[in-house]
């Protein structure tokens, strides 16, 4: 039976189901399900009644074929449908009723049912062990004091200026570190073109390090047209085996040069950049956004040093299958990684397998301390509101630029509804733990 999990609106289960939990191990349980024989009786009636007006059969209009010929033509599928009714909707009851959280897929066995019987079944599953937790509060933790100086302020000032600079075509001289120049290029190595070192109308800024070192210095002290061939060596770990740590000869031609004119900091360079009224006011805002930074860089710092003292405190024994599965996408992002760097595992120095076992011990201790910053949520009841929740996901609309019920749906659908509640949660209880900590500033 595909069982898909998920509760279906439109029937809830009108009678308490029963339940009978046994522990087996630190962490597996196995669930005892009974749902009563009148809610299976009226879920037998519901999808009949469905059935019937669906259905059209020679000689019938559609949904006037009686009762007693829909039950016995579709006897089968009628019962698998009240089956995956009845078991999606108490799955979820019965993992709340016993504070279950599954780590991987449960198993459904011993399913019966019988006419004239309530519908029984047993679920045997993984979850988390249980969490013997210290003492929690007062954790020792340090932060540095938020302090923006005028320097980091003119900082960001020149990174504007830079960003919304104005290029003007420069005929009358030759290039320099700052401009913007459009150049062809073709490199070869030993008379022969070398695949991916050519290109048209290649656009980059002079002497700030956008490409190899000796090419960039030779795009200095160029005039408008020239073109000149000069040799350019290739970090000994560049991603292209090929020409990794060889000399490659290029031959450039310049096609256009463009000096940057940097905006005068002045008011008026202020209204350009936002509702900004004069240059104080744009300076109040990079300060205050500065501040804010170090302030989120504060809490990322506290977060390590929390859960490093809750990864020590906690000496609960971690299900290997939850180890691989955190591992395994640890896999999955750092091939993601090489990907985007061009690179394969063999050049990256390392295999899978390596990676897994280097980092086994790590992923182990990590989730003893998630399971540490859960268990606090629970204690301390720091559970997420309906509006939390909301608030987030409107929040997260905004930022894709999509109407905010499309992402609730998406969210449902893909079973990420609860990831987004737990990470709310974790959030929630990292703020309570800083707040009952005793934190000093450096």
């Amino acid at each position: 039976m595909a069982c898909g999990f998920k509760s279906r609106p439109s029937h809830q289960l009108q009678h308490m189901i029963k339940i009978d939990l046994q522990e087996k191990g630190e962490a597996t349980r196995i669930i005892q399900v009974e749902i009563p024989l009148e809610q299976v009786e009226h879920e037998f009636s519901t999808v009949s009644e469905n059935v019937q007006r669906h259905t059209t059969l020679p000689g019938f209009r559609k949904g006037r074929v009686p009762m007693d010929v829909i039950k016995k033509k579709y006897t089968r599928e009628i019962r698998e449908e009240v089956m995956e009714h009845l078991i999606s909707n108490s799955y979820r009851q019965a993992l709340d009723q016993t504070n279950s959280v599954p780590i991987m897929q449960p198993r459904f066995e011993n399913i019966m049912l019988d006419p004239g019987k309530p519908l029984t079944y047993q679920l045997t599953l993984e979850v988390l062990p249980k969490v013997k937790l210290g003492s929690y509060r007062g954790l020792k933790l340090s932060r540095k004091k938020i302090a923006v100086t005028p320097g980091q302020i003119e900082e960001v000032l020149d990174k504007l200026r830079t960003q919304n600079a104005v290029l003007t075509p420069v005929e009358n001289r030759v290039s320099q570190k700052g401009d913007v120049v459009t150049i062809d290029f073709e490199g070869n190595l030993e008379g022969k073109p070398v695949p991916h070192t050519k290109a048209d109308g290649y656009t980059v800024e002079v002497g700030t390090g956008q490409t190899i070192p000796e090419f960039d210095q030779n795009l200095a002290g160029l005039a408008l047209h020239e073109t000149k061939t000069f040799p350019a060596k290739f970090p000994a770990d560049y991603h292209a085996e090929e020409i990794a740590g060889k000399s490659v000869d290029f031959t450039v031609t310049v096609k256009s040069i463009q000096e940057k004119k940097l905006a005068n900091l002045d008011d008026d360079f202020a209204k350009e950049m936002g509702p900004f009224a004069s240059l104080d006011e744009l300076k109040e805002r990079i300060q205050k956004d500065l501040e804010a930074d170090q302030e989120r860089q504060n809490r990322l710092r506290m977060k390590d040093q929390i859960m490093e003292q809750l990864g020590k405190m906690v000496q609960a024994k971690i299900p290997e299958v939850l180890i691989e599965r955190s591992l395994e996408k640890l896999i999955r992002d750092h091939e993601n990684r090489l990907k985007e760097q061009q690179q394969t595992w063999e050049q990256s120095g390392t295999t899978p397998e390596a990676l897994k076992t280097q980092q086994h011990d790590q992923v182990e201790f990590q989730l003893r301390a998630n399971l540490a910053l859960r268990e606090i949520g629970l204690l301390e009841k720091l559970d997420i509101t309906a509006d939390e929740i909301n608030a987030e996901v409107e929040r997260l609309a905004r930022m894709s630029r999509q109407p905010v019920q499309n992402l609730k749906d998406y969210l449902k659908q893909s079973d990420r509804w609860e990831d987004l509640r737990d990470r709310l949660r974790d959030d929630k209880t990292l703020d309570w733990v800083i707040q009952n900590a005793k934190v000093q500033e450096e």
